[in-house]
């Protein structure tokens, strides 16, 4: 059931005040586990309206926000987050497909702090579905590496072990399955080896130009890395002891 117009500008009501609550500003905290500094430094908090129903998943609210006038759908708030990210690191999939239906938006628009990207935060959240709704526009990079850390969304899959996203990832031809961080220069395959993600270690070998003896910045392939975190067993493939998983 859908909310009343009178329900509507209720809620309307009370979001335009939210900003200046303090249980805002630990709602924005609460988003990432790592809460950008913005939050607390700023004497001017900002928290639009787009930005709580985002967050809370009010779909007939962020669509009524959309059509007003001088709704700006980009706009961040004091963590520097889009609109779009916040639904993207809570798995809000009606709104998300909202946002993205919107002429306006800005599909590849990172956070100002650490600067991921939105398909990054689905890929680190292990968001599946996010992340097919967002590959689905088409109209950007899927290889983009965040901007503090140069990790591209595929990194982040292989340090996360997320496989369905890997999937997802790597039948793409603009996709690099060699992408390396910008910290060591590890490769995905590095990165899967070291954590013992066997799985998503397997995509990878599995995958056409992939370069299984990559070295890192430190003259590592992806078995040193391996050995480095105990994960590599005699006869060349990783012991499950500890986090690491046999592959």
């Amino acid at each position: 059931m859908g909310l009343s117009d009178r329900a509507k500008s209720l809620v309307m009501a009370l979001f335009g005040q939210y900003g200046n609550h303090i249980s805002a500003r630990v709602l924005i905290e609460d988003q990432v586990e790592n809460p950008s500094p913005f939050v607390t430094m700023e004497d001017d908090f900002v928290l639009s309206r787009l930005h709580c129903a985002s967050i809370f998943g009010i779909v007939e609210l962020a669509r009524a926000l959309i059509e007003m006038e001088g709704c700006d759908i980009n706009q961040r708030d004091s963590a520097r987050f889009t609109p779009l990210i916040h639904p993207v690191l809570n798995n809000r999939k009606e709104i998300i497909e909202l946002l993205l239906a919107q002429k306006a938006i800005d599909p590849t628009g990172p956070d100002e702090f650490w600067g991921i990207q939105p398909l990054s935060w689905a890929a680190s959240k292990a968001h599946v579905k996010v992340a097919g709704l967002l590959l689905a526009r088409g109209d950007f990079s899927p290889d983009s590496p965040s901007i503090a850390e140069g990790i591209t969304p595929l990194l982040y899959v292989a340090i996360a072990r997320h496989e369905g996203i890997a999937k997802l990832l790597l039948v793409r031809k603009d996709v690099n399955p060699n992408s390396q961080d910008s910290s060591d220069g590890k490769p995905p395959l590095s990165h899967a080896a070291m954590n013992g993600h066997e799985g998503v270690a397997k995509l990878l070998l599995a995958q056409e130009g992939v370069k299984p003896d990559m070295l890192d910045n430190h003259g590592r392939g992806p078995i040193s890395a391996a050995a480095m975190m105990g994960c590599v067993g005699g006869s060349g493939a990783t012991a499950s002891t500890g986090r690491c998983q046999s592959l």
